[in-house]
């Protein structure tokens, strides 16, 4: 197959700089598309922790607990990492302007709305219910 006869089902360039309120494991934090891949299989991206907003909140505990400290280690997972990556095939993986949803099956979720972003930087979870 020639590569310019290649369709992949969503070009992810866009998103590359772009920041968000990263879900993982009921974890929210902010992060920001460091680079990204695409292949028929699935996509693929890189995403870094922003040091200047550390804001983390543990949303599965009662109530949901923030805090202003994440712990790093570079060797472990998201969040304590400062750079992880995130795969999912594209049956897994919904995309929409202001998100990517690769929640099923143990996934995440990148919500990319500024007011997204500032309302969690503001401590304020009423936007939740809009997105689970």
């Amino acid at each position: 197959m020639a590569s310019d006869s290649l369709h992949l089902p969503a070009d992810l360039s866009a998103y590359v700089g772009r920041r968000c309120v990263y879900i993982e494991d009921g974890v929210f934090s902010i992060a920001r598309v460091s680079s990204v891949r695409v292949s028929e299989e699935g996509m693929g991206a890189v995403l870094q922790r922003i040091e200047a907003m550390p804001l983390v909140c543990y949303y599965r505990e009662r109530p949901p607990r923030f805090a202003e400290e994440i712990p790093c280690d570079a060797g472990r997972g998201y969040p304590e990492a400062t750079s992880w990556e995130v795969a999912k095939g594209w049956r897994l993986f919904f995309l929409d302007e202001d998100y990517w949803d690769g929640s099923l099956y143990m996934g995440f979720r990148a919500l990319f709305a500024p007011a997204v972003v500032e309302r969690f930087l503001a401590r304020d979870l009423s936007w939740t219910e809009d997105y689970f």
